[in-house]
């Protein structure tokens, strides 16, 4: 999706879901992320000029699939110099019925990965230093 209107759409459905499933939530950290979700500055899509949708069908072997082609998506997309992030907070799209009817997603299909992509305010940032003597487990 690269239409600003509708990605802000969806941002603002997507956090509505998100606080309407936990604002009451008995889980002290959800209920707060839910309070500061419902504030209307704060943008879950991070108004993100291009935002995909991985669903899945019903007959698919599983959802392994689609999480390896998202990353495979953010993968590249950070090789041409594009930030990307899977976004969580989005997932109760898959399962608001208004949304997959616009959209023409059926409903068995489940949301696995909605993504962002856009180029980032920020450079990249450094990767950490390594330490290479540091070893887990060796398994032979």
């Amino acid at each position: 999706i690269k239409n600003r209107k509708l990605i802000d759409e969806l941002d603002e459905k997507a956090k509505t879901i998100f606080v309407s499933m936990f604002r009451d939530s008995t889980v002290p950290e959800l209920a707060v992320y839910a309070k500061n979700l419902a504030k209307p500055e704060v943008r879950i899509l991070y108004e993100a000029p291009v935002f995909i949708l991985v669903f899945t069908s019903p007959d698919a072997m599983n959802e392994h699939d689609c999480a390896l082609a998202a990353e495979n998506m953010m993968l590249a997309a950070h090789s041409l110099g594009i930030g990307s992030c899977w976004i969580g907070l989005a997932a109760g799209l898959g399962s608001d019925e208004t949304f997959l009817k616009e959209t023409g997603v059926p409903k068995d299909h489940k949301l696995v990965a909605p993504l962002i992509f856009g180029y980032p305010a920020k450079g990249a940032l450094p990767a950490p230093k390594r330490n290479p003597d540091v070893i887990l487990k060796w398994i032979s």
